[in-house]
């Protein structure tokens, strides 16, 4: 068991270096979105053969400036799952370190909740369709994400309850 927590600590350490290099290309998403082609006074145009449509630059940049964000987070979720899987493979479970990691998830958890709903408002007050699968934020989404919560709810629990009970113990030793 201990082995599956350091290679599972380590392909998510991995992971956390892909969603940099994804973080790099949307940065140069956001480039070519101020320096492209297609822009007329601070509106995209989109020509799709049959009909044209315009978009306010914002609207891209926004959803970039969001996903960056959103990757960010996930980084640093995976680096506190990382880092605790590590030290739950050494036998250390009940630390307050521990516990303040798992709280910290918790909020990385809810924070990109809330940025995948806002850009669901943002696509969905575009009535854009055929939008990316990347962007496709379905019930089933937060319900994975609410399941996250959930999991990471349980585990803050158990281990305030655990780390009290060791506590107690070594009091009375």
């Amino acid at each position: 068991m201990r082995n599956i927590m350091r290679i599972t600590s380590y392909i998510l350490s991995f992971m956390r270096y892909l969603i940099w290099i994804l973080i790099f290309i949307m940065f140069i998403g956001i480039a070519g979105v101020l320096f492209g082609g297609q822009r007329n006074h601070w509106t995209f145009t989109f020509d799709y053969g049959d009909f044209i449509t315009k978009v306010p630059i914002m609207i891209p940049l926004s959803i970039l400036i969001l996903l960056i964000t959103i990757s960010i987070f996930i980084i640093q979720l995976l680096k506190i799952w990382s880092e605790l899987l590590f030290v739950f493979s050494d036998g250390q479970y009940f630390s307050d370190e521990n516990l303040k990691k798992l709280k910290k998830s918790m909020i990385f958890l809810v924070l990109v909740t809330v940025f995948q709903f806002i850009i669901n408002l943002i696509i969905n007050y575009l009535n854009v369709e055929n939008v990316s699968a990347v962007f496709d934020f379905s019930i089933k989404n937060y319900l994975v994400h609410a399941a996250f919560m959930l999991f990471n709810s349980i585990l803050i629990i158990v281990l305030e309850k655990g780390s009290n009970i060791q506590k107690e113990n070594e009091g009375f030793i």
